[in-house]
């Protein structure tokens, strides 16, 4: 049954093996390829964790986000291929999320039909809905929470061990889907086994079994997040990451993803920041709760004492849910003093700094289960008064159409096709460049991703296609224009010819996804590359000829430095030196070997600086060298590394170049980086830069 409603919300995907759910100019392209990324590495035997397929030429670290839907739909992936494989997790992901809710709603009452009406509301959540179609595949396992309260209430009414083990398995679940809601779901339960662990203690109840209990649920809940939690942890921290999440971007990603209260009680498409204007992002996120679902829940609350409880961890949800500062009318609220109204969010973030908890909406997330129940437990009560059997239908229907009609959700649900061009049949055994690399700020690009599933070849990029995130500068450096930002191709000369000819069998050039840029490309590549070919629906491709010469030195090669290499030695040749650096090894002595250097550091630094892979250690002994030693193009260098992520790159670099004498040009580049910085310091100290 629940299935079957399944199908038909995500109509039409569940009947074409030729579509995606999700919108094709965000996260879908990632989130899809991820099912045949780990797929891939299972049957090589391998686990996925590292990879040469991204990050070309050298590939790096990389654990999938929906690794363990990955996981469960491995047998799908293995007879139908990942385009079912994915639509297939997602359409039973809402199925659990109904059951779920309707076991939720049976454990707090009785079996009926309202527990029916509760899974459907659960299930057809505008959160969820909004979610699908941002193609976020982890952010849609809500089916977790309401099996973790389901278990949590089966243990309140038994204290037996088996429900304890329950509880901490679907805890477990719900973390290792997305940390958000394992967080989430601990946050809320804790004061709720607090709270009767207290009572069990004044009315002299004996507590150990309850204890031992409570010790068993959370190590089992450990056992089953280890696996996922581990592997993400360590993907992250390993030196040759491909996806950087640097802590120093929490503060500016807090107003990105502010969340104004009124999201939760605002109908139509109403955003807490409107993404597509602010940022060029089409996300479209919304915490609704809806207005049938608070009605119901309200005559619930006020008819049914012992659900009161859990309406307050309910309340606590959505006040988790709404971030670390309160947000209102696209403005941080502000005390007399003019500080900024903290919430309990903002000391979860001070307790845990290390962890990327970065969208709070998501932690809400026990509120919208809770919620469904209690609009179900309300329904139970009106069928009792009003058993007539019209009454389900009126409030099916009204849930349903506040859900598809009134709110920020669209249905039906966006899709993207899962079709991919016969081009990439031409690849051989080299890695496949797919161009433009971006489209404005749109992951438009990101489809390149997808397109692997076809030719199985390595690609440059990494998640979150751009043409920052690329792992082969050598071709990319050609591809940026003099601003450091703008993607301007220019025509490849000398080695370089050589080099791409040595890594890429087949470039592809897609002029449906931005047709100027695209004419630049043609101009640029046709005279190193000859003539391309055209595909039948528009693409333009070159197959390259192999390179004659024997393979070129790759400059991001590894090596070790020995403790008794003389300074005359670094500084002749002073990447051995950062490459030690950024492995972390005697970084203290390398770099006040380095300094040593003077101006040969800063003169190489001009060219290492723009490279894209270097780590947050090495741009900043560069920027130091280049205020210790100015050479004559520092500020362009200086500039470059204002497109890092790293907050802390990008104040330095703001600082030095405030101590330069800046050309009209420089400051024309500068005014770039200034329009795309989020960090009020930085962008002041830019502004200053510039009007000096």
């Amino acid at each position: 049954m629940w299935l079957l409603f399944a199908s038909l919300l995500c109509w039409p995907v569940a009947f074409s093996s030729d579509i995606l759910l999700g919108d094709p100019k965000i996260d879908v392209w990632n989130h899809a390829w991820g099912y045949w990324y780990v797929y891939q590495n299972i049957m090589d035997l391998h686990f996925p964790l590292d990879t040469t397929l991204v990050g070309a030429p050298n590939g790096g670290s990389l654990y999938f986000i929906d690794t363990p839907g990955a996981f469960f739909a491995l047998p799908i992936t293995h007879f139908f291929g990942p385009a079912i494989a994915y639509n297939a997790i997602l359409i039973i992901r809402i199925a659990l999320s109904a059951l779920g809710a309707q076991m939720l709603t049976q454990s707090l009452s009785l079996n009926g039909i309202h527990t029916w009406i509760a899974g459907l509301a659960y299930a057809s959540t505008p959160f969820l809905l909004c979610e699908l179609n941002n193609g976020i595949s982890e952010v849609c396992a809500i089916e977790w929470i309401p099996f973790a309260f389901w278990a949590a209430v089966r243990v309140l009414k038994t204290n037996r061990f088996r429900d304890w083990i329950l509880l901490g398995l679907m805890q477990g679940l719900a973390s290792s889907a997305t940390f958000y809601y394992g967080l989430a779901c601990a946050l809320v339960l804790f004061p709720l086994f607090l709270g009767t662990l207290i009572k069990r203690i004044y009315t002299g109840r004996f507590i150990g079994r309850y204890l031992i209990g409570a010790f068993t649920s959370v190590c089992t809940a450990l056992v089953v997040f280890f696996p996922h939690g581990y592997s993400f942890w360590t993907s992250i921290h390993k030196d040759d990451r491909l996806v950087i999440r640097d802590v120093s971007l929490h503060d500016q990603l807090l107003r990105h993803n502010a969340v104004d209260p009124s999201i939760f009680f605002t109908a139509g498409d109403f955003q807490s920041v409107n993404l597509l204007k602010e940022y060029g992002e089409p996300f479209i996120h919304t915490g609704y709760l809806r207005w049938s679902i608070i009605a119901l829940s309200l005559f619930a609350i006020f008819t049914i004492k012992k659900i009161r409880g859990l309406t307050i961890l309910a309340v606590f949800s959505l006040v988790l849910g709404m971030g670390s500062y309160l947000w209102h009318d696209g403005e941080w609220v502000r005390m007399a003093d003019g500080q900024l109204l903290s919430l309990p969010f903002d000391w979860l973030r001070q307790a845990l700094p290390q962890i990327a908890i970065t969208h709070p909406l998501r932690l809400s997330i026990c509120a919208q289960a809770l919620f469904c129940a209690f609009a179900g437990l309300g329904a139970y009560k009106i069928l009792r008064y009003t058993p007539h059997p019209l009454v389900p239908i009126i409030i099916t229907s009204a849930i349903l159409s506040e859900t598809l009609f009134a709110s920020a959700a669209q249905w039906p649900l966006q899709t993207s096709t899962a079709q991919i061009s016969s081009v990439y049949d031409h690849a051989d055994s080299r890695s496949v460049l797919d161009l433009p690399a971006e489209v404005g700020t749109s992951m438009k690009t990101s489809r390149y991703f997808w397109f692997q599933t076809r030719h199985e070849r390595p690609i440059p990029y990494t998640p979150d296609v751009r043409l920052g995130s690329a792992k082969d500068p050598k071709t990319f450096t050609n591809f940026i224009g003099s601003d450091g930002f703008s993607e301007e191709p220019r025509v490849p000369k000398g080695m370089l010819v050589e080099h791409m000819k040595q890594t890429y069998g087949l470039i592809v050039l897609h002029p449906e996804l931005d047709f100027d840029l695209s004419k630049k490309y043609l101009k640029a590549l046709t005279p190193a590359f000859g003539a391309p070919q055209e595909h039948k629906n528009g693409m333009v491709y070159w197959i390259l000829e192999e390179s004659q010469l024997p393979p070129l030195e790759d400059e991001t090669t590894s090596t070790s430095l020995s403790k008794e290499e003389p300074t005359s030695g670094i500084c002749s040749n002073p990447s051995k030196t950062f490459d030690a650096i950024r492995q972390g090894k005697n970084v203290k002595e390398s770099k006040t070997a380095l300094m040593e250097c003077e101006t040969k550091l800063s003169d190489f630094c001009l060219r290492w600086a723009k490279k894209s892979d270097i780590s947050e250690r090495e741009a900043l002994i560069c920027i130091e060298s280049f205020l210790r030693y100015r050479v004559q193009e520092d500020p362009n260098a200086l500039i470059h590394l204002l497109r890092r992520d790293e907050e802390s790159v990008r104040k330095s670099a703001a600082n030095a170049l405030g101590w330069r004498d800046l050309t009209e040009k420089h400051k024309k580049r500068i005014q770039s980086a200034y329009d795309k910085e989020r960090i009020p310091t930085i962008k002041k100290m830019l502004s200053e830069a510039i009007a000096r």
